[in-house]
């Protein structure tokens, strides 16, 4: 179909116990998948750009959680889990970690931030229900990209991976 890029990895995530729309069909396993961006065909036709996902044991903790929620924290920073620049109302403080983490490794020279649209109106997702869900998940973008502008340039996927392309050609 002409696809050049894809974003759609989520390394070190297994999506093996969400079920598929397809009776008995699951989702995928990328938790061995490489965490950087990638040729997916030996012609070098098209370019994978994984979303960018960190495995931690920090604790990270809001003021906005349940009693529950910040038990299932304390339970995730001892199990450790993945974190990704993925705002759900509760994690600014992990995100901006995770936006300085990456900042400070040589090693990337980017940052993928996800979020479907459907997110963006209240109640067109689980995790934003009401108005005020949808004005604090704009403070928080509004927080995250002011943090993310200090060290890196935003673009679409595209952009990205025609400066991968051009890299790959000299």
């Amino acid at each position: 179909y002409g696809y050049k890029v894809d974003c759609s990895v989520t390394p070190q995530i297994n999506w093996n116990s969400s079920l598929g729309a397809t009776i008995g069909s699951c989702g995928s396993d990328y938790s061995t998948y490489p965490l950087m961006p990638y040729f997916v065909s030996k012609s070098k036709s098209l370019l994978e750009v994984p979303v960018t996902v960190i495995k931690t044991n920090r604790f990270f903790v809001s003021d906005r959680c349940s009693l529950k929620g910040k038990a299932k924290q304390i339970y995730n920073g001892i199990k450790g889990r993945a974190v990704w620049l993925r705002p759900t109302g509760n994690n600014l403080n992990e995100m901006l970690w995770m936006i300085k983490c990456v900042a400070n490794d040589d090693n990337k020279d980017y940052i993928m931030f996800m979020l479907h649209s459907s997110e963006f109106m209240p109640g067109g997702s689980p995790t934003f229900k009401t108005s005020e869900d949808i004005e604090i998940l704009y403070e928080h973008l509004n927080i995250i990209f002011t943090e993310a502008a200090k060290t890196f340039e935003g673009c679409t996927v595209e952009q990205y991976a025609q400066s991968i392309m051009e890299e790959n050609t000299r």
